[in-house]
Parts: structure tokens; sequence; C-alpha cells
């Protein structure tokens, strides 16, 4: 049976919409860690090194194919941006459809497209030191000598996609296997031939993936091309597994356009000073336990671009000889400082537009998040995770380890993270990137029976601790419809006067104006935070800090089942009305939403 398909991708015209109020306030994940934290990463290299252990982030395995690096990654240079250049006066590309037939995800492809159909096969040997092939109709395995040292029975088959336990990246794709064992010990790579569900252009660049248990991600395990037939494609690799086949993803110049800069080294820092200098460090004082976290923090389930960022989230997995529960540490990789989600939404989408399906034209990578707010105390002493502040970064699928191939993924994503408004950014290793954000405050104006006013404001997660600033206000101040931050410490209160006519007032710590008549409180008055997904609310007199939108807050479940506990919202001075809330601004996270995220997904 043959079908084919025609194509063209679709375009629409960036509409910029978002307002943006949040943050301001400190961090630091540069401090030599603790040694149980250097412990800790010591196992996480080891099992990065091998597919086959129980924990960690990423694989080194034995060899893999050889990796060719783009020419335009080869900047040696880090020099410092600002957020990105301004929006594109091009349209930019729509993000196509996820779920469907292929006929209706794609009304179009790039190209003919022929679908074939592919016999089902299936073949195991034993495989010594001496190597060997395993041939199953068009699958073929070709282990050679020496590449294997514990003879081990390999099984391989072909398989629908459909078959798959795990959803993989949002490739088209192009065949599927399974092999087992996941990781046979192979100290080689091995030859893998794979039949292809399409008739493609022989030479045609591809991947081959491999999902990776304990990384809980894909893993670009091999590259090869198609053969001279079309209809295979061989691989050298050196795990197995759940397998699929994608086009390799290209980049379009329209995104160096939008995010302009040099790739960032392996170790660079971006402002160029020490994390604990831009974003402030966290004491011990002021870690946020679990349960203010999730009353606090935005969580990330609830945002639209929630499809466009794979979470690890790998604590829903109890480690063993930690000797502790682990899934009392359940969903926390979700929960981040306000501002981190905006920046984190915006990456999204730039690492969407970033690495594109040749064939389809859709986003071939996802923006993968495998450390945010931390409980558990696995970073150093100070870190940014203890407040949400800190985010480590990678991608799915995970690229091959070796030191060019990720410097050319992940000192990109270094970048990106930049123009998505982060404050700190620190390709740390060749395993992640990290970045950190200033700390989200608020504040929210009262009001007296005398009409005097007071300004609370603090820490997004120290209830209470808000610092009370009193004022008094200027007569034809009768109505507060609003205010802003205009920097840390300092308010443009917005409102009316008796005629209904619109003024204004900047506050300042030490500000002090004359007293004048009451104003009329303002009983619902709310303000949202960057990201679109938290909202300081006015409510009887009450400041809450609420979920924005239709959904109610997720929440998590410790290791017995027992929901985590909820702290109340922000408590006012007795005898005082609450007229506004609002967060503090933050200009480069507000500008990246701005120009990156166009009003939510648009498939």
């Amino acid at each position: 049976m043959t079908r084919t398909l025609t194509a063209n991708a679709t375009a629409i015209a960036t509409a910029i919409a978002t307002a943006a109020v949040l943050c301001g306030c400190g961090g630091g994940d540069d401090a030599s860690p603790a040694p149980a934290e250097a412990e800790a990463a010591a196992d996480r290299a080891v099992a990065e090194a091998s597919p086959a252990e129980a924990a960690g982030d990423d694989v080194s395995g034995a060899q893999t194919a050889p990796v060719e690096s783009d020419s335009e990654a080869v900047d040696d240079a880090g020099d410092e941006a600002t957020g990105g250049d301004e929006a594109d006066s091009e349209a930019v590309e729509d993000l196509a459809p996820d779920e469907g037939p292929i006929e209706e995800r794609y009304p179009g492809l790039q190209y003919g497209l022929q679908l074939v159909d592919v016999t089902p096969s299936v073949s195991a040997a034993m495989i010594t030191e001496r190597g060997g092939d395993i041939v199953a109709g068009d699958l073929r395995l070709q282990v050679g000598r020496d590449s294997i040292r514990t003879p081990v029975s390999i099984q391989i088959r072909t398989a629908d996609p459909s078959e798959l336990r795990n959803e993989g990246p949002p490739s088209l794709v192009l065949g599927a296997m399974i092999g087992l064992p996941e990781d046979p010990g192979m100290a080689r790579a091995s030859r893998l031939t794979i039949p292809l569900l399409y008739q493609l252009e022989p030479g045609m660049e591809l991947e081959a993936l491999s999902y990776v248990a304990a990384m809980r991600s894909y893993y670009i395990s091999g590259r090869g091309t198609v053969n001279p037939s079309g209809r295979t494609a061989t691989f050298e690799v050196s795990t197995l597994g759940e397998m699929i086949v994608r086009a390799r993803p290209t980049r379009p110049e329209r995104v160096m356009r939008r995010c302009p800069g040099p790739w960032f080294n392996t170790g660079e820092k971006w402002p160029g000073q020490p994390e604990a200098s831009v974003t402030g460090i966290v004491p011990l004082e002021d870690r946020v336990s679990r349960e203010i976290a999730f009353s606090t923090l935005t969580d990330f389930r609830l945002s639209p671009w929630m499809g466009y960022v794979d979470f690890k989230n790998e604590e829903v997995n109890n480690r063993a000889g930690t000797g502790r529960d682990e899934r009392d540490y359940q969903d926390e990789d979700y929960l981040m400082d306000p501002n981190a989600a905006a920046a984190v939404a915006a990456m999204s989408r730039l690492v969407a537009e970033e690495w594109r399906d040749p064939i389809t034209g859709d986003r071939a990578n996802l923006l993968r998040v495998t450390e945010s707010f931390d409980s558990l105390i696995e970073h150093s002493s100070t870190s940014t995770h203890y407040q949400g502040r800190g985010i480590d970064l990678t991608l799915n699928p995970v690229p091959p380890p070796d030191a060019t191939t990720r410097r050319d993924y992940y000192g990109r994503l270094s970048r990106l993270a930049v123009c998505a408004g982060f404050d700190y950014v620190h390709f740390e290793n060749r395993y992640h990137v990290h970045a950190s954000v200033v700390a989200s405050r608020v504040a929210v104006v009262t009001v007296d029976d005398e009409g005097q006013f007071s300004v609370y404001s603090g820490k997004l997660f120290a209830a209470d601790e808000l610092e009370e600033t009193g004022h008094a206000w200027r007569e034809e101040m009768r109505e507060i419809t609003g205010f802003e931050w205009t920097e840390r410490n300092q308010m443009r209160v917005v409102g009316r006067d008796s005629n209904g006519v619109s003024v204004s007032l900047i506050l300042g710590r030490n500000s002090s104006v004359q007293p004048g008549a009451p104003a009329t409180p303002v009983d619902s008055l709310a303000m949202e935070t960057a990201d679109g997904m938290r909202r300081l609310s006015v409510l009887a007199g009450v400041a809450w800090l609420s979920t924005a939108g239709p959904l109610p807050a997720p929440g998590a479940q410790n290791g017995d089942g027992s929901p985590v506990r909820f702290e109340d919202p922000y408590p006012i001075a007795p005898g005082e009305k609450v007229v506004a809330a609002a967060f503090l601004s933050h200009e480069r996270t507000s500008g990246a939403v701005r120009q990156f995220v166009v009003g939510g997904p648009t498939d």
C-alpha cells in the first residue's frame, strides 16, 4: 500500500500580548558544593556514563557514532546579550499540531512523502565476544568482534510507533524498533539497520533516538543516513531499548535573528559575574519549605506551555539507597518563582523555533527541566533552587555526550536562556545549563478608617514578613485603581480624583505626602505575574495569592498519599482594608514574554 501526502507549513503574524508584573531579590549556586552534593554529583556522573544505572541525568555510554559539529557553533566568545533583539517584523511560523493521524497533523508536508508497509519481524541470538549478526527482515544488528565482553542474548524486532511506552519528541517518526536488553554491554558501537516507514531520499541525514529510563528521556543514540534503497537507514549505536528514527533537525536562520549572540563555552557564565552578586544567595533561614512552595510558587503544570516543556520529575520513583522516601518530594520540579516560570515559557518557545523537523516543519526538540525547586537539599548550601529561582535545563532528546556536540546544543541553549530573560546563566558542565532569576516580590496598599494609607511589601514566599511603610495620601487621590513598581522600593500609584480624572503618585520608601480625604477602597483588584499563572488578588480586604485561570492548582502528594499542606494567604494589620495588590515588575523577563510568547501556544 502506498499513499502520497502533499504539503506546506502555515505561518501567522506575531501578535504580542501579555502584561508583565513581577520580581526583584537574591540567590546563588556558585558556591562550592557541600560534600553530600559532591558525592551525589559523582553518583550522577557514573549514571551518566552508563544508561544501565538507576539514577542520573544524562548518558555517555560506550562510543557513539561520529558527530559533526555545525560550523556556526564554533564561536569562542560570549558577549553579553540583553534579552534578544527586537521582534522580527516578518511573520513567525506557527507551531504545528501535536495529535491525530499524520494526514490531520500535517495537512501538507515539505515535499511528497510515500508511506509504505513494513513487514513485522523479530529475531534473537546469543552474542559472544566474537560478535555476530542478528537479522529480522530488513532490521539488522551487526555486533563487531570484542564488542561484547560477557555473552548476552539479544532480541530485536520491528515496532509500530504506537506500541512504544514512551512518547517521543514531537518529530515525525520515520521508523521504530525494540531491542532487548536495553544496554547489552557493547563496548564499541555496533551497526544497526532499521526499516523506514516512508520512502525517503537516499543520503538524507537521520537520527536514532533511544529511550533511557534512568534519564526519563529520549537520547540521540546514533546518527546515520538513508541507504540507497530509500527504505532503510544505518546507525552506529551502543544501546538499544525502545528506539525511533527521525530526520536530523535543522535550524531556521530567522531564529538566530530573534536571539543573536555566540554559543557559550562550557563553564561560561553570563553576565560574567558570580551568581551571588547577580541574583543573590539563599541563606539557610530563607530556604522555602515544601508546604510554602506549593502555596506561593508557580506550578508550571497549569501553564499553557506545559506541552512544550519536558520535566524529569524523577522523585516519583523512589531511589534505593538514599535512606529516605523520595516520593515525599515528588512534583517539586514543576514549582518555580513566577519570574523563572515566565522565562521558562519564553525559552520553550525559542527552543520550539530553534530545532525544526525538516520534513514537517514542526518543532523537533523540547526544553527539558531536570531540577527546579528543591527541598531535598541536593544542591550547594546557598542555592537558588531552594527558592524555586534556579532552574537546570537540558533538551529532550538529550544530545550525545561528546564535548563538541554538547557545546553545539547546550552552548546555544545557554544563549536562548539569556534571551528568555533569565538574570544569570551558567553553562555549568556538559550535562546541563543552570539559570536563575531575581526573586519575585509582592506589595499591597491598605487604607484605615481615617484615610491613612500603608504599603506592605516583601518576599513572595514570606507572607508573614511583609514590611510596612506608612503614607498619607494627597487630597485629589480619591480612588486607587492600581499601581506598579518602578523599581525595587518605589511604586507608581494610579487613581482618580473627585472629578474622575486619572492621577498618579510616585511613592518611595521614604516619601511623604499630605493627608487627604478617605479614598474609596478597591474591593477586588488583581495583578498577574508575567507568566500569567499567578494572581495576587484582593478579596474581602485580604490579599490572596491564587492560580490565574480556570484550573485549580494540582498540588502534590507525599509518599504516603497524603496531600501537601497549603499555607494561609498574606495577612494584613487588623482594621485595615486592602485596596491594591501587585507583583514587582521585572523588565528582562517581561520583555522576553512580550517578544516570544505570542499569547500562549497556537496549536
